[in-house]
C-alpha cells in the first residue's frame, strides 16, 4: 500500500496545475480524510489508504484489491460555484467536480507503472459535503472519491 500511495502522490503532485491546485504540496498522504497538514489550504487533495481485500488464486498466486480514498477540498464560496467552480481567467476557483474530473483523466486505467498492478478504476464518488467553523470563519466543500487498484502476483 505504501508504494501505491507514494505513486499517487507523485502523479498528482507532478500535475498539480492541471488539478487547479496552487502548489504541489497541496497533495498529501493523510491519516484521515478530514485532516490537512499545517499550512495547507484548499484547494487540496488528501490521499488515504482504504484497506485491502486479499484473495488466493491457483498456482501459488494471490490477488489484492487495494482501495485509496482521495479527499478533495475546496474553499466554500458563493452558491453553486463551490460544487461546479468558477472559470474566471483572472481568479479561477475550482469546484470539487472540476478537480474530480481531472483526477479521472489522470488516474483512470493508470497503474502508475507499478509492478503487478493490472487495473485502476474509480469505483465510487461520494456526494460533496460542506464543513465549517463559524468561530474561525473557515468553510470548505469536500468530496471523497474511491479508487480501486487490483494487483496480482506470487505469494
Amino acid at each position: 500500500m505504501e508504494e501505491l500511495l507514494e505513486a499517487i502522490k507523485k502523479c498528482l503532485g507532478d500535475n498539480y496545475e492541471d488539478l487547479l491546485l496552487k502548489k504541489a504540496k497541496s497533495v498529501f498522504i493523510t491519516p484521515s480524510v478530514n485532516y490537512a497538514p499545517p499550512g495547507v489550504r484548499p484547494p487540496c487533495i488528501g490521499i488515504k489508504d482504504g484497506g485491502a481485500i486479499r484473495k488466493e488464486l491457483t498456482g501459488g498466486c494471490i490477488e489484492v484489491i487495494r482501495r485509496v480514498h482521495l479527499a478533495i477540498s475546496v474553499d466554500l464560496f458563493k452558491g453553486e460555484q463551490k460544487v461546479i467552480g468558477k472559470n474566471d481567467k483572472d481568479n479561477p476557483k475550482p469546484g470539487v467536480l472540476d478537480i474530480t474530473s481531472v483526477l479521472h483523466t489522470l488516474l483512470d486505467d493508470n497503474t502508475l507503472s507499478l509492478d503487478g498492478y493490472i487495473s485502476a478504476f474509480c469505483e465510487e464518488e461520494a456526494e460533496s459535503v460542506a464543513y465549517g467553523d463559524v468561530e474561525k470563519d473557515v468553510f470548505i466543500q469536500q468530496q471523497i472519491i474511491t479508487y480501486r487498484y487490483e494487483w496480482e502476483g506470487a505469494r
